[in-house]
């Protein structure tokens, strides 16, 4: 909530929208995890979890 407001200058609706989308996001994640865990194995998609967040995070640096 201090990210959108202060940094991102959003209001309310910026916080709400920002609030859904980690909302849907645990939502998915919670229903796919076991198909996912079925399909791939455990090992693959917990080495998988640390790639995808350093690829995140390197995609939203700005200061470059």
């Amino acid at each position: 909530m201090v990210i959108v407001r202060s940094h991102l200058g959003g209001g309310d609706v910026g916080v709400a929208l920002a609030l859904a989308c980690f909302g849907a996001g645990s939502m998915v994640v919670a229903l796919t995890l076991g198909w996912s865990v079925d399909r791939v194995g455990v090992r693959a998609l917990m080495l998988s979890g640390p790639v995808v967040l350093t690829a995140g995070a390197s995609a939203t640096v700005t200061d470059r």
